[in-house]
């Protein structure tokens, strides 16, 4: 099954050392469009993130992924 946010603190609580690594992004300053289209900045901001993580942009939501997970638990496939 799928493994459980609980599971995955106490398995890291259990390891004798964690690292992590953060990686600081300079300021976002808003263009004039931007200033007044909040959804512009949102969208340019996580582009921009997900830029610097070397990961596609996509629109799913949370529900999206959430739905995801109860369909396979279920059996279903996903598409």
């Amino acid at each position: 099954g799928a493994v459980r946010g609980y599971e995955v603190f106490l398995y890291a609580m259990l390891q004798p050392a964690n690292s992590l690594s953060v990686e600081f992004l300079s300021p976002a300053v808003p263009s004039q469009a931007e200033l007044s289209d909040p959804r512009l900045f949102a969208g340019n901001v996580r582009a921009a993130m997900a830029a610097a993580l070397g990961v596609p942009c996509t629109n799913h939501s949370y529900e999206d992924a959430w739905l995801a997970a109860v369909a396979h638990e279920g059996g279903r496939e996903v598409a």
